[in-house]
């Protein structure tokens, strides 16, 4: 299915090609997920070391009850039968526990319906960090300053919405563009910023939405690293 599909090439090119320690996990239950979520946030991380939470697969909003987007999970029951949406996990749940995770650097990306509804309120989809401070200094000098603050980031694939599975077989258009922006290995410096991750999926239909979320540093930023 396209959910496997789009999360085995984000995690090879993560692991490959920028030194990411990967663990992927496949047709999770809620119990799994929550489980794998808790697991990643209380981990032990150095200074530097970043943390990237990703989800493929389908996601559902309750507009009567809780106003709040929720990831659909391997065992969850139909919205028809799942009134206040008991077997999913909510995104303010997914919320608290990143803003509480051990490693300074969190980045969260969910390719899944309704994803934009993770903030609190609908950001514009701008993801500009600042790049244009840093651009004459060395990449160390960049990392080093980038990675000074603590981060709290997330990139969805779309808003108060739904979004395209793409077609059977390839990948979603969302994880598509973002492949293209990996596959840049940074450039010339080696180093791709989420402003720069984020040129390449503005163009993506529906817009994607990007913003921070619980104490976001001003100067802060996820980087991808190019081995």
């Amino acid at each position: 299915t396209n959910p496997r599909f789009d999360a085995e090439a984000v995690a090879e090119e993560l692991s490959v090609s920028y030194g990411f320690n990967v663990t992927v996990v496949h047709d999770a239950t809620r119990r799994q997920m929550l489980d794998s979520l808790n697991a990643f946030a209380s981990r032990h991380y150095g200074d530097q070391d970043q943390l990237l939470v990703f989800f493929a697969g389908h996601g559902s909003y309750d507009e009567q009850y809780i106003q709040d987007g929720f990831v659909v999970a391997a065992d969850s029951k139909t919205a028809a039968d799942d009134t206040y949406k008991d077997t999913m996990v909510q995104y303010n749940w997914i919320r608290r526990r990143l803003a509480n995770a051990a490693s300074d650097h969190v980045l969260l990306v969910l390719d899944v319906c309704y994803g934009g509804t993770f903030a609190e309120q609908l950001g514009s989809g701008n993801a500009r960090s600042g790049d244009e401070l840093y651009q004459s200094v060395s990449t160390a000098e960049l990392v080093n300053r980038k990675l000074k603050y603590r981060t709290r980031r997330y990139v969805t694939s779309g808003g108060k919405e739904r979004v395209p599975d793409g077609v059977p077989g390839e990948h979603t258009p969302f994880v598509r563009r973002l492949l293209e922006a990996l596959r840049t290995y940074g450039g010339e410096d080696g180093v791709l910023t989420m402003s720069e991750v984020y040129s390449y999926l503005e163009r993506v239909d529906p817009e994607p939405r990007a913003g921070e979320f619980d104490r976001n540093e001003p100067g802060s930023d996820f980087l991808f690293i190019a081995k």
